[in-house]
């Protein structure tokens, strides 16, 4: 099991595998011109290595230019420069053949990387990996901790997994569900006393719309151009587009080009100028159930499929997909409509439809029985499954 740090993110805390920081290495997703090393040193990367999964540094055979002079040996990545100690590498003979030292934050004594050394004494260089990235750390934890191996075969917690009860299974995903919920709640309540209602549905808006490489520039947008602004016409997406910086493109599908998404977002306004006030009627209509239903009779006695094409058209105005129109549901409105007192929102977050879902988590849950005519995907499980996954089994 590697090891986890846990951040706070623009939707409360998130928790980070040091595979997803071997990820962004080995598919070199960060800014690698003119690097500079804390020494002060240049850093030309030939070759990041291979990824070692064997025990030792945690890639072999990389080929290094360190101020013009080549360099050859192991990369050994971490959170922190302490860490190379708490794991006992200093006096580890076989790290002794580290020749660099990378880490997501820097030092807050900058001289403590001198410290950091090999079991003869020999100084490693450091670089930090939290200036280069090229996306805010979610993105990549969410991304790399889905797809980071291929089928359902790979890490050994998803056969630990499998082989519990089928009773165990839901347990465990419901637990880990209700604490994302609690988060969610949780940041939504500190955003509505920050911005009130009509700001913080503008800005989970934008934010979801930018899901998932855009949502920083986009919450930056939110924050900028407050919902007035594009009420009044104020706002134009293509003047947006070029003054923020931060913008993903590479790897984004057309529909979520950041541009798209910042012309959608207009179109919903000019069509529906009330959207945040008829969100708010449309949540406060909401039934209120007995908890405990399984999803299909809790989505029949809601009439969720009738409030969902109510949401779609009378709020939305057919401006949003079904997918991320579903996202915006279980990410920002659902939550914020109950920090608001509109709706008891767990329920209806848990049955919810699936948002932006991959594939590899349909699979895990098929493959755990956890899908059938009367159990069919909701959002509850999926919240499960994908906090187990960005936890690298976490818990179990």
């Amino acid at each position: 099991m590697h090891g986890v740090k846990e951040f706070h993110g623009l939707y409360g805390p998130f928790t980070v595998s040091e595979r997803v920081l071997h990820q962004i290495w080995r598919r070199q997703e960060f800014k690698t011109d003119a690097l500079k090393l804390v020494s002060g040193k240049s850093l030309k990367i030939l070759s990041f290595g291979e990824w070692n999964h064997l025990g030792g540094p945690d890639f072999k055979g990389a080929e290094l230019e360190i101020d013009g002079v080549l360099q050859n040996g192991d990369v050994e990545i971490h959170f922190e420069v302490p860490d190379w100690w708490r794991h006992g590498h200093d006096c580890n003979e076989a790290f002794d053949g580290v020749v660099l030292h990378v880490v997501l934050n820097a030092p807050k004594n900058l001289n403590t990387c001198a410290r950091v050394n090999q079991s003869k004494g020999k100084a490693l260089e450091t670089l930090v990996l939290m200036p280069l990235l090229h996306w805010d750390l979610e993105v990549y934890n969410e991304e790399y901790a889905l797809f980071a191996q291929s089928g359902l075969d790979g890490p050994l917690w998803i056969k630990e997994f499998l082989n519990g009860s089928r009773e165990e299974r839901m347990v465990l995903l419901d637990s880990i569900a209700r604490k994302r919920w609690e988060a969610k709640l949780e940041f939504a309540k500190k955003r509505l006393a920050g911005h009130g209602w009509e700001e913080s549905c503008h800005q989970f808006a934008l934010e979801v719309l930018g899901y998932s490489r855009n949502r920083a520039a986009m919450s930056t947008v939110a924050l900028k151009w407050p919902f007035k602004t594009w009420c009044a016409g104020l706002v134009s997406p293509e003047g947006l587009y070029a003054d923020t910086l931060g913008w993903a493109r590479g790897g984004v599908r057309p529909a979520n080009h950041p541009l798209s998404r910042l012309k959608q977002y207009q179109a919903l306004v000019r069509h529906t100028a009330n959207w945040t006030k008829a969100l708010r009627l449309e949540l406060s209509n909401f039934r209120e159930l007995k908890d405990g239903m399984q999803t299909t009779q809790f989505r029949k006695e809601s009439g969720l499929a009738e409030q969902w094409k109510r949401l779609r058209t009378t709020v939305f105005g057919d401006r949003i997909g079904e997918t991320r129109l579903n996202t915006l549901m279980i990410d920002g409105f659902l939550p914020l409509g109950s920090a608001e007192g509109l709706v008891h929102g767990f329920e209806y977050w848990w049955h919810w439809p699936l948002g932006d879902c991959s594939i590899k988590i349909r699979k895990f849950l098929k493959a755990g029985g956890l899908h059938s005519r009367e159990e069919p995907f909701c959002n509850g499980r999926v919240q499960g499954a994908l906090g187990l996954f960005m936890t690298d089994g976490k818990g179990l």
